[in-house]
């Protein structure tokens, strides 16, 4: 009756496992026992659906976050401050001798390098955020570990006492689907009530032994390793090892691609310019000034003035010739030609804009990959969750069915020791 109550109370405690009285009548002499009704097959396929979830969905938020950067709206974004760059240069080869749109030139030029900032800026605090959510979870990994070291403890101590050791497996299978989204931790369960938890190839916990997780500084912030040795590495599933895949390669190949684009349109403008003259007849210099160490690191000149601009590929003729300025502008076609070509051709694989455009293309393939597979692992933890409600979840009706039952045994099992008594007194009477 007790343990029905107590199944009824729990019942909308997402982590509480239904429990039956089993050895109710053992021929052997075997006393009751309390029995949680759990399936670890069960539990084993929620926890990769979590580990896999956990990892997708870790992806799938940080992707988001990038795509934001380059989902260039209507007007602006970088996307159409480097078509606007080119295009500034093309009015400027169309009227060399107009110091507006030299002007414009300029400030388009600024307008790019200032995306440029803007871009990696986002993109460093992404990274950034990303770097203090690893901390957050090596911490919280390891909270779970020592108390699921501190649970292994108390249960192996309390496996005959069934109804407390119970409560505390509970507890423990919670910490357990936990570690599987934080690391894709694998449980086995041993002969003395406590489990061995697996991450990667190190075993976390076995038993009462424990080994935790440290952040050492690395090359791009924070790594991952375990106290006390370097070998095996740290490696897993889930959350963790989603953060330090999406930090070591994709926002680093985001951020690299941002800078070589930025700093391949600048070296080739400033090689460009260098061979045209200005309208003083003076040699083009650099148009940009780039600062190799720093990511993304390109400025409009600060001694560049409009009179500046290298329009003219020759002397003689200079507020009429801008045709430096239109090689400048058919840079946008492929900053490289094709070698052997003559006339020279541009290799449209190196085009900035198509360049970009890749990339972004890139950016959302993968954000498109990371949602797709978060919706399965979703769909496999909604089945997994059916199935866990199915085999050990508490439904009120049933337990209300059995518990009625068992008044109705214990009022006729009441009832026929009343007749037996009643039958022992008569003879006791008769006899006397």
């Amino acid at each position: 009756m007790h343990l029905h109550l107590e199944n009824i109370a729990s019942a909308n405690d997402p982590n509480y496992t239904r429990r039956s009285l089993e050895n109710r009548v053992d021929p052997y002499g075997r006393l009751p026992e309390v029995v949680r009704l759990r399936d670890q097959f069960v539990d084993d396929q929620f926890r990769r659906a979590q580990a896999s979830a956990g990892n997708a969905s870790t992806r799938a938020d940080i992707m988001a976050r990038v795509e934001d950067i380059f989902g260039d709206p209507i007007e602006g974004g970088l996307g159409q401050a480097i078509q606007n760059f080119f295009d500034a240069f093309k009015a400027v080869s169309e009227d060399p001798a107009d110091e507006v749109v030299r002007i414009e030139a300029i400030e388009a030029g600024r307008r790019f390098a200032q995306h440029i900032h803007e871009a990696m800026t986002q993109l460093t605090q992404i990274r950034s955020q990303v770097n203090e959510r690893i901390r957050g979870a090596v911490t919280e990994i390891n909270s779970h570990l020592e108390n699921l070291r501190n649970l292994n403890s108390r249960i192996a101590t309390m496996v005959g006492s069934s109804d407390t050791a119970a409560d505390l497996m509970d507890q423990r299978d919670y910490v357990l689907d936990e570690l599987a989204r934080l690391t894709g931790a694998r449980a086995t369960y041993l002969a003395d009530g406590t489990v061995r938890v697996m991450i990667g190839s190190v075993p976390a916990v076995d038993g009462t032994a424990l080994n935790l997780l440290e952040v050492v500084d690395g090359v791009n912030g924070p790594e991952v390793k375990w106290q006390g040795f370097s070998v095996p590495a740290y490696s897993g599933d889930g959350v963790l090892t989603a953060l330090l895949q999406m930090r070591n390669e994709d926002l680093n190949d985001v951020i690299a691609t941002i800078d070589t684009l930025a700093k391949d349109v600048a070296k080739a403008v400033n090689e460009q310019h260098k061979k045209g003259y200005d309208l003083d007849g003076q040699p083009g210099g650099d148009f940009f000034l780039i600062q190799e160490m720093v990511p993304g690191g390109i400025y409009v000149h600060p001694d560049l003035e409009p009179r500046k601009i290298a329009a003219a590929s020759s002397a003689p003729v200079l507020e009429s010739d801008g045709t430096n300025a239109d090689i400048i502008y058919q840079l946008s076609n492929g900053l490289k030609n094709i070698a052997g070509t003559d006339p020279p051709v541009a290799d449209k694989s190196t085009s900035p804009i198509s360049l970009y455009r890749n990339l972004v293309g890139l950016i959302g393939s993968r954000g498109k990959a990371a949602i797709q597979d978060n919706e399965v692992a979703e769909a496999h933890i909604e089945a997994s969750q059916e199935q866990r409600s199915a085999k050990w979840g508490v439904s009120i009706d049933e337990e209300m069915a059995l518990m009625t039952a068992e008044q109705k045994a214990y009022a006729a099992v009441a009832r026929v020791m009343t007749v037996l008594d009643e039958m022992l007194e008569t003879l006791i009477n008769a006899v006397s």
